[in-house]
């Protein structure tokens, strides 16, 4: 997806870090794979009354990824299409998606989002008023993994303090060179034991999935609500349309956000925490298909061009360029 950035005042934004692209959060763990347990239903995006002082508003024109998930900055407080036609949410997890009337295929749409990248969305569920099946997902880690996770934990001498403090050690040391590094290279230590366990006591290497769930997981067995998210993070830079971000497949991320008291002690509130080492990850995705700067931004105008005028230039799209 290519995606330009405007704040306020309709002025070109640019982030000071790697915005993340916010997809799918990720509930149900077993055996090394996360699956998301959630019914399309409960769809609501009901913006303000009044938009906040500052904002970031997102122009994406996006590609078929997923049927119906897409993707914008967290927390999100309007989304529409090109169209004008409202986008949705679920309310149990602050998962955008596309409504049953909308097309399936290539997408241009709108998101308005906070600036700040924590807290919970407009519309989506207070922790009050979350299912009580939902929340106890958020904390289950299947029992032989639960006791291994707390003895490995234990080894590291965990703060006592208050969640969103333990949060962020776990994070410091996943994010430790000389503990773990990032590598694309699949692989298993010991193929008896989960795989997360594996990836923390023996290879202690991994593509960014491994980190985020060992977080996940590791908060969990100390009751905290934790899920993964999958999406996008960073995007190559791209003057020649506009000032904009070209988000592709490598930069597929995946992270965790966590239901954590704040240190004023509101909340609780999601935060969201990257365990990833990354600087390990931005060298690796240099290295997937380089191409010179120049080459790439004319390559990628001339994609868009296609796309939005030749493939997928229907009735819809012709009356809202009008």
């Amino acid at each position: 997806m290519s995606v330009q950035l405007f704040d306020e005042n309709d002025q070109p934004y640019t982030p000071r870090e790697e915005p993340y692209w916010r997809g799918i959060a990720l509930t149900h763990y077993r055996g090394g794979r996360w699956e998301r347990k959630i019914e399309l239903a409960n769809l609501t995006m009901d913006p303000p009354a009044n938009r906040p002082a500052q904002y970031i508003r997102q122009e994406i024109r996006m590609q078929a990824v997923h049927r119906d998930v897409l993707f914008g900055l967290r927390p999100m407080f309007a989304a529409h299409t090109r169209a004008g036609e409202l986008l949705a949410m679920i309310r149990l997890d602050g998962t955008l998606v596309r409504p049953e009337t909308v097309p399936l295929g290539p997408l241009q749409y709108t998101v308005q989002s906070y600036v700040g990248g924590n807290g919970r969305q407009p519309g989506e569920y207070s922790p009050q008023r979350m299912d009580p099946n939902y929340r106890r997902e958020l904390t289950d880690v299947p029992q032989n993994l639960r006791d291994q996770l707390r003895t490995y934990v234990a080894s590291l001498n965990l703060p006592a303090t208050d969640s969103l403090s333990r949060s962020r050690y776990l994070m410091d040391h996943l994010q430790n060179p000389d503990e773990f590094s990032y590598t694309l290279r699949g692989g298993r230590g010991d193929p008896t034991i989960d795989p997360v366990l594996d990836f923390l006591v023996n290879r202690k290497e991994g593509h960014c999935e491994y980190f985020a769930s060992a977080l996940a997981l590791m908060l969990r067995v100390h009751d905290v609500p934790a899920r993964v998210v999958n999406g996008f993070k960073g995007g190559d830079s791209n003057e020649l349309l506009g000032k904009s971000i070209v988000v592709r497949e490598k930069h597929a991320h995946s992270w965790v956000e966590a239901l954590v008291k704040l240190p004023d002690g509101s909340g609780p509130e999601w935060i969201t925490l990257d365990p990833t080492p990354g600087q390990g990850r931005e060298r690796v995705v240099a290295m997937v298909n380089p191409t010179p700067t120049a080459l790439r931004q004319v390559r990628d105008l001339s994609r868009q061009l296609w796309s939005n005028y030749v493939l997928n230039f229907n009735s819809t799209e012709q009356q809202a360029a009008v």
